[in-house]
């Protein structure tokens, strides 16, 4: 048998913590998407970008950036 949400949420120590169903179904859509790392990455690029902007030093990305995780590449899009 499958183990239920309440299993799953004890072996991992929630202390009986309650999981809305929108969240269960958005990790099963993206199964083991890494999805942590994806965020880190980009976080990353826009905090870079940020800093850029605020303190005028350097140009920022001219457009659009597209990261593809899966490739590991990026594109600037001109806008």
């Amino acid at each position: 048998a499958q183990p239920t949400r309440a299993q799953i949420l004890a072996e991992v120590g929630t202390c009986g913590a309650a999981l809305p169903d929108d969240c269960v179904m958005e990790m099963c859509r993206f199964g083991a998407g890494e999805l942590h790392l994806v965020g880190s990455v980009v976080g990353g690029m826009a905090a870079q970008e940020a800093i850029k902007l605020i303190t005028r030093q350097f140009t920022p990305i001219p457009g659009v950036l597209l990261y593809n995780a899966i490739a590991a590449t990026m594109t600037v899009l001109s806008v």
